[in-house]
């Protein structure tokens, strides 16, 4: 993903077959390599678990749904820009979700 201030790849393998999965994750951030290494269990069954458990524990979870939105438009953008094969702009209206 590419910003006007920077850049984020990442690169994930692994097994993301079953309950928990796996998977090794880089996370490079304006090219520096900023995390890498193996993920046990998953990322995507960690993010799972405090969910589950702050429905549990009747509190909200760590993230609310109202920070996930940033990330979703980032995400929908970016799948926009690589269907469109073009740079797709945020609305101004991003940086005030936070």
């Amino acid at each position: 993903m590419i910003g006007k201030k920077g850049t984020i790849k990442w690169s994930q393998s692994g097994d993301h077959v079953g309950l928990i999965g796996t998977a090794d994750t880089d996370l490079y951030v304006n090219g520096e390599l900023i995390m890498s290494g193996a993920s046990e269990p998953h990322n995507f069954a960690i993010q799972m678990k405090e969910f589950v458990d702050s429905v549990i524990e009747d509190r909200e979870p760590l993230t609310s749904g109202e920070k996930i939105m940033t990330q979703l438009k980032i995400i929908e953008a970016a799948q926009k820009s690589a269907v469109e094969k073009r740079v797709i702009m945020l609305e101004d209206s991003l940086s005030t979700v936070n």
